[in-house]
């Protein structure tokens, strides 16, 4: 007997143009790219019932060009999966014979939310139901699920996101073509935020002539296409504010060829999730040492082009997120829908791969000598640091090598 051919109705809220939302509609476009029914369900998330008022259009106009089908609600039949963001976990109580997903984009956001009488942060008691099944977006949010909600491993599935193609449209620039910005979002760790700029701003007026002059500027108001050109102009971020999820603006910043300053809280506490090395994904006891962070900014300044080059790294990363997300999305509903899907076509060999290999191996000499010269001089410390990231760049060498080894021996027997 052959298998249902179920459906994957995707809850989203409308007119939203955030982190969350885009994930949504992504997965949606990758799945009925792999040939799935899948529709989005658009809810009112300022409404006291979420229902969606007449003549109300409920797609954001960035994402109108994705032409995605949508409907009113999920049909609850057998076969089918319903997709729900964690902001509205309670909603998978009314799926009695679909099987309910909750796709968790936000930790602390739930974390914000939703408390059982007792303190407890389990009152829809997920642990329990083994028909809520659970998608990770992060390694911060599978190990809460696992070791917080207490959820089996086997109903917990990676899907980590990725970012948009605008970030990734054109290689970061050099020094010469950028200027001493320094980005930070006004809604995360303000209060930090401040008192490191009043530090800044009261080291500049005690006249130290060997302080590099740059500018903090807040990412708000603009659009994600005016952020994405200001982010290429610009050479340092900073996120000293939580990490609910695997957040997009540190991702966004180091494409963009900034230099990203974290601390180790959220999901910058997981490698799987920031894999920044030190000194600029900081212990909590470092980011207490606000003269130290200042100094760190003024270097990653005034050598711009050498800090840059330690992020090759993560910007290879998350370069490849788009295809890890397309195999990942394809095999999760695989499992869900109970029949296969297609895996993704290989990627397209050309020099453009090439370029990325040989820009990996340049970091990963340059981190080594590097490495070498701190030890020589005493500083131990920075040495194995920095022999930690030469590590992290040749274990991506090896990875793109291989990928690219295995698309070569292909495409020759294709031939």
């Amino acid at each position: 007997m052959s298998l249902p051919v179920g459906k994957v109705f995707i809850y989203c809220p409308a007119q939203l143009q955030t982190g969350g939302p885009e994930a949504l509609h992504s997965l949606a476009a990758k799945l009925r790219a792999a040939g799935v029914e899948a529709y989005l369900v658009y809810y009112h998330h300022n409404s006291p019932d979420y229902r969606i008022p007449p003549d109300f259009n409920p797609v954001h106009p960035a994402y109108a060009p994705l032409q995605l089908p949508y409907c009113a609600e999920a049909e609850d039949r057998p076969g089918h999966v319903v997709v729900l963001p964690e902001v509205v976990p309670e909603w998978a109580a009314q799926f009695r014979q679909a099987r309910p997903v909750i796709w968790w984009l936000s930790v602390d956001n739930y974390l914000a939310s939703f408390t059982a009488p007792d303190g407890g942060i389990d009152p829809y008691r997920f642990g329990a139901d083994p028909r809520v099944w659970h998608l990770a977006q992060s390694e911060y949010a599978r190990r809460f699920l696992l070791e917080g909600l207490k959820i089996p491993a086997e109903r917990v599935l990676m899907l980590r996101d990725y970012l948009h193609r605008r970030f990734l449209a054109e290689p970061p620039a050099s020094a010469a073509h950028r200027l001493p910005f320094v980005f930070f979002n006004p809604a995360k760790g303000w209060d930090f935020t401040q008192k490191l700029i009043g530090l800044e701003q009261q080291t500049r007026q005690e006249g130290r002539e060997d302080v590099p002059f740059f500018l903090w500027l807040p990412l708000q108001g603009y659009s994600p296409e005016q952020c994405a050109r200001l982010l290429r102009l610009g050479m340092v971020y900073i996120d000293f504010g939580g990490h609910p999820g695997m957040d997009r603006l540190p991702r966004e910043a180091a494409v963009s060829g900034c230099c990203v300053l974290t601390w180790r809280k959220g999901s910058a506490a997981f490698a799987e999730d920031v894999p920044l090395p030190p000194p600029y994904n900081m212990s909590s006891d470092q980011a207490e040492d606000m003269p130290a962070i200042i100094n760190l900014i003024d270097d990653c300044i005034a050598r711009y082009d050498e800090h840059a080059a330690a992020f090759a790294p993560y910007r290879a990363w998350i370069s490849g997120q788009e295809a890890r997300f397309t195999r990942d999305a394809a095999r999760a509903f695989s499992y869900l829908l109970e029949r296969p899907l297609p895996e993704p076509e290989a990627e397209a060999i050309d020099e453009t791969r090439f370029s990325r290999l040989t820009e990996l191996l340049t970091t990963t000499m340059e981190a080594l000598v590097y490495a070498g010269r701190q030890w020589a001089a005493g500083d131990r410390e920075a040495g194995l640091d920095m022999l930690a990231q030469a590590r992290t760049a040749l274990s991506a060498v090896w990875t793109a090598s291989g990928r690219l080894q295995a698309d070569m021996l292909a495409g020759e027997r294709a031939e």
